[in-house]
């Protein structure tokens, strides 16, 4: 899974059978590492923790530009929240609130 923001919904005329009727925004992951502990993540961060590379997901959320996204990535996932007909495996799994970092999480506890 990725924490991302979405920066942008991508429309196209013509779709392969399994995107037909289905909403595909541009996201961007949050790099984490270099955050400190307590940090907290909402859908106005600073834009110096978004990574350089974006990515494409199916969005059954209809997520917003700007929110905070849990990206899934897996047949397994896209079957369970879109279906097994759908032609991507990267798709919106919740939109996020708030997240804050902890040092455990990262595998960086004692």
């Amino acid at each position: 899974m990725k924490l991302a923001r979405v920066v942008g919904t991508v429309w196209g005329a013509n779709q392969s059978d399994g995107m037909n009727g289905r909403r595909v925004v541009e996201v961007r992951p949050l790099g984490l590492a270099m955050a400190r502990d307590g940090t907290r993540f909402s859908a106005d961060c600073d834009d110096g923790h978004l990574r350089q590379s974006s990515m494409l997901a199916l969005d059954p959320l209809g997520a917003d530009v700007g929110q905070l996204v849990l990206i899934g990535v897996g047949s397994r996932v896209r079957d369970l929240v879109i279906g097994p007909e759908a032609t991507t495996k990267a798709c919106v799994i919740a939109i996020v609130d708030e997240a804050v970092v902890e040092a455990t999480a990262r595998g960086t506890a004692p």
